[in-house]
């Protein structure tokens, strides 16, 4: 005689525990947001004595530091959802694999123990990552590769199991409501859509397969540059400015996964294009110079330009490391000198001033909130937006002063590594001149697929070409954003997204603007 344990469990029965097994009820996940709340509060509050208790640039490294701790406190919260999500692969039913295995069996248990401690390591090994930037030679060569992979792959699986999280929480309540619950009776007559939104093993295979497929897809294309041109249209561009093609380089991170060959075959892909100057928005390195001494410089000379542009985010290290290492950046040779402007990242390990001075004193020509004539043009160089934070007195980044430097009847081009910094200038009042062009980075794109719908909604400006409408002049600035030449963490990047942007500069009357995104 079959007990009334034995009996079959009924299909809806068993759909309901295994929506409530992930959830662990909607109010279990309310506790555990309002905790996180209240964590991101207790570091931003404790934090906030540490920063205050720098000197000058220290306060810029220390608040770099309190939000890698703000990101870690996200990403535990995150792997605490996918640990959920893909642990209630092994409630029952299995209805698409293991289909043999019964609950609580020692089989299933066995499982349940590798595929545990399989995700604590692939957690650990993500969330180290941010933190090997400050630790230097063997320990982060050793580790950073594998643990920067995993970061990628722990990303897309994030998305995933965010999503059938709140899909299945959706659900749950929606069924309570009558004419919601006709509807979804409906949807589950449908074979495949009752699969993804009802059936948790269904759920956890899928997000396990598309994320693996998804992240060999942009493991595979990010050392694939792919070279996208626009013609832009100066007013007033000198004669001798006419036809300046330039190739406008970001976000080379070298450093971490980017390494010697990532950057040797941007340097080849930029000379084959034989152009005239050489603008590098951003986000140079990703590491000490101890390690990228050999990735970076000795190939540049062989780039014979007229002019080098280096648009911030040199460094990720502290003069004192990376003196020596730096050093062949004097050699740097072109026509018209090298130009750079800080961005982001070199505010982040060391005094900015330091490595402006070093800087100088090879030769560069550094554009702290200033400008220069190139061709004719006038060229500004800004602080990057994030300045203001660095501790370092009266280095926020100013459009307005240093513009009226600018004679009237030049055209002006503004380096700005953030493109955020758009907005800013746009409402400045810039009545004494305008700005024509404004060339950026710094976005990525996002660079994950599952990044770059969150990035649209969030940023005004991701990638390519935008209108920046000027408050207090007649005419409209042009602004280029690009998405990267390589990557940033993970050596993963979406499928032609590692770009060299080939611009040319024409007369307002000689050309119309082009966009080949």
């Amino acid at each position: 005689m079959e007990s009334a344990s034995d009996q079959p469990e009924p299909e809806s029965s068993r759909l309901g525990r295994r929506m409530a097994g992930m959830n662990g009820g909607f109010p279990f996940f309310v506790k555990v947001v309002v905790l996180y709340f209240f964590g991101h509060l207790a570091i931003t509050y404790l934090g906030s004595f540490y920063v205050h208790g720098g000197v000058g640039y220290e306060q810029g490294t220390r608040h770099r530091f309190i939000s890698i701790l703000n990101l870690q406190w996200v990403m535990i919260f995150c792997s605490w959802l996918v640990y959920r999500q893909l642990m209630g692969f092994f409630d029952s039913p299995f209805t698409l694999v293991f289909t043999h295995l019964k609950p609580n069996s020692l089989a299933t248990e066995s499982y349940k123990r590798k595929t545990s401690l399989t995700l604590l390591v692939i957690f650990a090994l993500a969330h180290i990552t941010y933190f090997l930037y400050y630790f230097d030679g063997f320990l982060q060569m050793f580790l950073f590769e594998v643990c920067s992979i995993t970061l990628g792959v722990w990303t897309h699986m994030v998305f995933f199991s965010l999503g059938f999280f709140f899909l299945n929480s959706t659900l749950n309540i929606l069924k309570s409501f009558k004419c919601c619950s006709r509807f979804l009776d409906r949807l589950r007559r449908i074979p495949f859509i009752q699969f993804l939104l009802w059936d948790r093993h269904v759920q956890v295979v899928f997000s396990v397969v598309v994320t693996l497929v998804v992240s060999l897809i942009c493991l595979f294309s990010a050392d694939y540059i792919f070279i996208r041109t626009a013609e832009l249209p100066i007013a007033n561009l000198p004669p001798q400015a006419e036809g300046l093609r330039i190739a406008v380089l970001s976000d080379l991170h070298t450093g971490g996964t980017v390494r010697r060959d990532e950057i040797a075959k941007v340097v080849d892909r930029t000379n084959d294009m034989n152009v005239d100057a050489v603008f590098i928005v951003g986000d140079m390195t990703d590491g000490t110079v101890e390690q990228l001494e050999y990735d970076v410089v000795d190939r540049t000379n062989d780039m014979n330009v007229d002019a080098v542009f280096i648009v911030g985010d040199m460094t990720d290290g502290t003069v004192e490391q990376l003196e020596y290492d730096v050093e062949p950046l004097r050699h740097l040779r072109s026509r018209l000198g090298t130009y750079m402007v800080t961005g982001n990242h070199d505010y982040y390990f060391d005094d900015a001033m330091a490595w402006i001075r070093l800087f100088k004193s090879y030769g560069i020509k550094v554009l702290t909130n200033s400008k220069t004539d190139l061709e004719g043009i006038c060229l500004i160089g800004l602080n990057d937006i994030s300045s203001g934070q660095s501790g370092i007195p009266h280095h926020e980044m100013n459009i307005s002063t240093v513009i009226t430097e600018c004679e009237p009847s030049k055209p002006v081009i503004v380096l700005s590594h953030n493109p955020a910094s758009a907005k800013h200038i746009s409402e400045s009042n810039l009545s004494y001149n305008g700005v024509d062009l404004i060339i950026s980075g710094h976005t990525h794109s996002g660079q994950f697929y599952v990044m770059l719908p969150f990035v649209y909604l969030v940023l005004p400006y991701v990638h390519g070409l935008y209108t920046v409408p000027m408050k207090f002049v007649s005419h409209d600035a042009t602004l280029l954003v690009t998405a990267g030449t390589l990557y940033q963490g993970p050596p993963m990047k979406m499928l032609l997204y590692s770009n060299i942007w080939e611009v040319t500069l024409m007369g307002k009357h000689t050309s119309e603007l082009v966009d080949l995104e």
